[in-house]
């Protein structure tokens, strides 16, 4: 009974590793059509969104709320606040190929001003940094708050 239960162990451990393995693998061919290069792990996008929120005669607005969300169902969010200037910064990682639509929302927490809402594409984001697994991305989404 031990040998058959051992059998069967080290049969579901071939099959785990090989299902692991051909969902965290990627390979590719280097430079100039050189080595075949494989890489294993998780892909990684990183986004650095930053922007300014002035209203309408172009004065900074500080305190106001930046919620930055990611993918389509926007499920994963970050928020922060605008400094003195009316300027912001969020800096985050992500596992994914980079291929992520960004929402970014301004919400005026004095309720004097209308929220601002911002749908950013990847081919609208500056690509800083490729690498075979990962990619860098700058954002820049500025806001002009009409009063309500």
């Amino acid at each position: 009974m031990k040998k058959i239960k051992n059998s069967i162990r080290l049969c579901l451990n071939a099959v785990l590793t090989t299902l692991v393995g051909m969902f965290i693998t990627s390979c590719e061919e280097g430079p100039n059509g050189g080595e075949v290069v494989c890489l294993y792990g998780s892909p990684w996008a990183e986004y650095d969104v930053q922007g300014m929120v002035t209203n309408e005669t172009n004065e900074p607005l500080k305190s106001m709320q930046v919620v930055v969300k990611v993918q389509e169902e926007y499920a994963w969010s970050d928020t922060v606040y605008t400094n003195e200037e009316g300027k912001y910064q969020c800096n985050y990682g992500i596992t994914s190929f980079g291929e992520e639509c960004l929402q970014v929302i301004v919400n005026d927490t004095t309720g004097e001003y209308e929220s601002d809402t911002l749908h950013i594409a990847p081919n609208q984001m500056q690509e800083i940094e490729k690498g075979s697994w990962n990619v860098k991305y700058n954002v820049d989404a500025d806001f002009q708050l009409k009063k309500k």
